[in-house]
């Protein structure tokens, strides 16, 4: 069992170098995000063709311009490929057209550093950042404030498991890796990975094995396959 997961995990990671790669093969469906002038959000296609195929852009050209000076999250809506979202400072923004137009979304006022959504609970929305924890049980027309026991809500890592919407993963700011089963209320601290002193930038569960966890930090990746409780690092 250890030994398919290590092959299920090595394969991943060589279908993610290919897709760095080979950017331009087929109609390859990658967005990008970039800021320009330390003011604007850009966001491009690395192909001719968006989504579904019903906007074009060349490579590089910018399909929408925001004037934020920030930056911080992107999320497709799991039932509709038309909709995403984007978070930044002042909360979020949804697109129903694939990104050619925004406005505002219901949660505004916060830093939505980081947005969960189960694909297997279209309804739920997670929303989670500086001293930001926020639910959406209505399919992100109404957000509340989830009551937790967390050591702190400073939280720029922030999954949730492609099967399960209510097991989540945090990193609060100096505190570890906590884990929920419930949606968010309780938390039970995990193990870090060896040497992780410093705030993980990117925490990610696979999309095709909720036990495989990603965790990034000052340039490595540290995977774990059961869940968070052991790691090993990958350089």
């Amino acid at each position: 069992m250890a030994n398919a997961k290590k092959r299920h995990v090595v394969e991943q990671r060589r279908r993610v170098r290919t897709r760095r790669i080979d950017r331009r093969s087929g109609r390859q469906q990658i967005l990008l995000l970039a800021a320009v002038a330390g003011c604007m959000v850009v966001l491009a296609l690395a192909s001719v063709w968006w989504l579904t195929g019903r906007i074009e852009a060349p490579a590089g050209q910018a399909l929408y311009q925001f004037n934020t000076q920030d930056y911080h999250s992107l999320a497709f809506d799991p039932v509709d490929v038309n909709t995403v979202y984007f978070g930044h400072h002042d909360g979020l923004k949804v697109s129903h057209d694939a990104g050619a137009s925004w406005q505002d979304a219901a949660l505004s006022r916060v830093d939505a550093m980081q947005l969960v959504m189960p694909s297997n609970a279209p309804e739920r929305r997670y929303a989670a950042g500086h001293d930001v924890f926020y639910i959406s049980t209505d399919g992100g027309e109404s957000w509340r404030e989830q009551m937790n026991d967390l050591p702190g809500l400073d939280l720029h890592a922030f999954a949730g498991s492609p099967t399960d919407p209510n097991r989540l993963y945090t990193v609060p700011m100096g505190n570890g890796l906590w884990t929920s089963a419930d949606g968010g209320t309780a938390w039970n601290e995990t193990t870090m990975p060896p040497g992780a002193e410093t705030q993980p930038i990117v925490l990610a569960v696979s999309p095709s094995d909720p036990e495989i966890v990603y965790l990034a930090r000052n340039g490595e990746i540290a995977i774990s396959t059961d869940r968070g409780m052991t790691w090993q690092s990958e350089p």
